[in-house]
């Protein structure tokens, strides 16, 4: 099927991130593409590669525990590729504020240690995590700050308009509040049109 022969490193990496997306759906092929990714971690060969696309699958897939789980292994042996490093911190802060019971505190941590990672250029999705994060924490005026500077780059966002319509609901700006969700209820349309995600 997918995984053997391999001819290239741009084909294995092709190869895991469709093992990972597979694994992650509903589809009839979920189980056996993970045993090959079960396969590729046991050959130890693509560790870090195999556990930061089934992470950012679960997590696109609502699966927060399995992405926590598979993002956490990804932050343990980790590349020192600083892009790297900042995608899985991000997406680790998501996957664990998402998930039952999240440990707020160790969210902002790792969302933190993101924002140290990019000291001149703020991303704006780590603007974002940090404000969902400040919404669970019920720190509205944090959330708002961090989404004013994520709105910007990411006008087209349905998810800083969601956010942006608890802050402002939050923090008594009804009209602001209310221009968000038509903004929202505008890029869901679009994307209904389109057959397209947002995140």
């Amino acid at each position: 099927m997918l995984l053997r022969p391999w001819t290239c490193w741009e084909n294995d990496r092709i190869a895991i991130y469709q093992l990972s997306a597979i694994s992650c759906s509903s589809k009839s092929a979920a189980e056996e593409s993970e045993k090959k990714l079960i396969r590729l971690l046991a050959e130890g060969t693509y560790n870090w590669d195999v556990f930061y696309t089934l992470g950012e699958h679960a997590l696109v897939s609502k699966q927060y525990s399995k992405a926590q789980r598979n993002l956490e292994a990804a932050n343990d042996i980790s590349k020192t590729d600083k892009e790297a490093r900042i995608q899985i911190l991000n997406n680790l802060a998501l996957a664990i504020l998402r998930g039952e019971d999240p440990d707020l505190d160790r969210c902002l941590n790792l969302i933190n240690e993101v924002m140290d990672l990019l000291p001149e250029q703020k991303h704006p999705d780590a603007y974002s995590t940090r404000a969902e994060i400040y919404i669970k924490l019920r720190r509205f005026k944090e959330a708002d700050r961090d989404l004013q500077k994520a709105l910007p780059q990411r006008p087209n966002s349905q998810k800083v308009h969601e956010l942006l319509i608890v802050v402002k609901d939050e923090l008594g700006e009804t009209a602001l509040a209310d221009e968000h969700r038509h903004i929202l209820t505008e890029l869901q349309s679009a994307e209904e049109a389109s057959g397209q995600g947002d995140e």
